[in-house]
């Protein structure tokens, strides 16, 4: 097990979903592409300027393999932990510090 794996405080799961990443740093393009994510955090792939140590929203879906029940929308406030540049996007990784459930959200089983 790696240092890094040994940090994770909640199981990680590999999501692919659009979302929309909201910072007061930054203006324009708030399009993001979550790589993964858990109950702790999420890692994007953004246009965005969105700065190191700055304050995000955004709304996520957790999946299954996160909640152990059924997905779940919620609106995630959090930090930026880092920040990497990678060709003309950026991969930011952000540490949760408060969700709301979206139960307005949510799809009832039949």
């Amino acid at each position: 097990m790696s240092v890094e794996e040994n940090r994770r405080h909640h199981p990680r799961a590999i999501v692919q979903q659009i979302v929309a990443l909201t910072s007061s740093t930054c203006t324009g393009d708030k399009a993001a592409l979550t790589e993964d994510i858990s109950l702790g955090g999420v890692l994007v792939r953004t246009n965005s300027c969105v700065a190191e140590g700055s304050e995000v929203s955004l709304v996520v879906a957790l999946p299954v393999e996160i909640t152990r029940n059924s997905e779940v929308c919620v609106l995630c406030r959090g930090r930026v932990l880092r920040r990497e540049e990678r060709g003309t996007r950026a991969v930011v990784a952000v540490e949760f510090i408060h969700y709301d459930f979206l139960p307005q959200f949510q799809v009832k089983a039949a």
